[in-house]
């Protein structure tokens, strides 16, 4: 809530703080091993997507991910024109932003097999039952994404021993700042799983 995004903008402004007069870039206050990590152009909406798209991929973007939920044929047509200028080479991923039902979802799927999508964030509820999220993994034609909205360590833990999510994206801005994200993003790796912080507006 409003309280853990405030905790967390204090504990980030603290953190770069005291970087600077360490002299020192956060990725290696926290004991990074490099300072590159690869990045894609999140946001885009389903209102003109392709000129954001194709300005991402002139810009050196290697990933986009496209806002879907709205509608079965708009979604559908925008991840094929997103396919074709992301060509092989460029990831493309989905955001549902919690917009379906379980069954929705599961009808979904058939449609959006033929995108090659790296992952499809969010396609329900982050509160519905865990035996929704198991269908819904077990269905899957591509990897299910989420964590955005999870908050607190003993929460992480259960997803990260969980087979369900593929990707597990922390919100630092929404929940616990650098000092809990890390070690989080740590034991993501150690099980396996992908690592993909989110921030779009949180805090």
């Amino acid at each position: 809530g409003p309280l853990a995004q405030c905790i967390a903008g204090i504990e980030i402004a603290l953190s770069d703080i005291f970087g600077k007069q360490k002299g020192m870039p956060l990725w290696k206050l926290y004991g990074g091993k490099k300072g590159d990590v690869p990045v894609y152009a999140s946001g885009i909406n389903p209102t003109n997507p392709t000129k954001i798209a194709s300005t991402a991929v002139e810009l050196g973007y290697r990933g986009l991910k496209l806002k879907i939920g709205f509608d079965k044929k708009k979604d559908c047509e925008n991840l094929a024109a997103l396919r074709q200028i992301a060509g092989d080479d460029v990831r493309l991923m989905a955001d549902a932003n919690q917009a379906w039902e379980l069954d929705e979802a599961l009808i979904m799927f058939d449609a959006l097999a033929e995108f090659d999508l790296d992952w499809l964030e969010e396609p329900i509820a982050a509160d519905r039952p865990k035996q929704e999220w198991e269908n819904l993994n077990q269905s899957a034609p591509m990897p299910i994404a989420a964590g955005e909205n999870i908050q607190g360590e003993q929460e992480f833990a259960i997803v990260i021993n969980e087979d369900i999510l593929s990707v597990i994206q922390p919100d630092l801005a929404k929940w616990g700042g650098l000092s809990k994200t890390i070690p989080i993003g740590r034991s993501i790796i150690a099980a396996g799983k992908r690592f993909c912080p989110h921030y779009l507006g949180g805090g």
